[in-house]
């Protein structure tokens, strides 16, 4: 008996231990715990109790989030919109300009203009269309403003050829008295005529 009591004795006293022990390591995780909270406090992170007011933050961040992007993309449909408007003008502005330089071509032509002096006359004179169908009274009405303004713009009267060179010196005035060519280019050299 005196084998049980000591028994019974020695398994009370680790019992006593064992929940003192699980009192020691309840009390130290418990520390633990306040530690980490107080660092995590320190740091602006929320304690445990708060978790139901940040789901209920994080979902208020999310509905705005989401009306913040609907503005956004309706933002850039006007955006998009007024582009495309602006893109559509200047596109029609280029045909517009292509169609009147184009009949100022063909007016030109018509009115005799050297080709070379085509292009240049539209950029000195810079008329700006502003109808989509040319005008071609004021594109010949300016073809007359540039004959007055630039003649060089149109041909001279025609040289003479030479099948036509003896009519073009017979309808010059004659010459005064020893004015004539003094040389001749004549069977294949020059030729002294003469005259002084």
């Amino acid at each position: 008996m005196a084998d049980e009591a000591a028994l019974a004795a020695w398994q009370a006293s680790q019992q006593e231990r064992k929940a003192q022990r699980e009192k020691w390591a309840h009390e130290a995780k418990e520390r633990e715990v306040a530690q980490a909270l107080k660092v995590l406090a320190k740091h602006g992170h929320p304690a445990p109790g708060d978790v139901e007011r940040l789901k209920q933050e994080h979902e208020a961040l999310k509905t705005a989030h989401q009306v913040a992007q609907d503005e956004l993309t309706a933002a850039r449909l006007v955006v998009d919109q007024d582009w495309q408007v602006e893109q559509i003008g200047e596109l029609k502005q280029g045909l517009r300009d292509r169609d009147w330089r184009d009949a100022w071509r063909e007016t030109a032509r018509e009115a005799g203009m050297h080709e070379k002096a085509i292009d240049h006359a539209w950029n000195h004179y810079g008329l700006k269309p502003e109808t989509d169908e040319p005008d071609r009274k004021i594109l010949q009405r300016l073809c007359a403003d540039l004959r007055q303004e630039y003649d060089y713009f149109w041909p001279s009267a025609p040289a003479p050829t030479p099948e036509s060179q003896p009519e073009a010196w017979e309808s010059q005035p004659s010459a005064p008295a020893g004015s004539g060519r003094r040389f001749v280019f004549q069977d294949g050299g020059w030729r002294s005529n003469g005259a002084n």
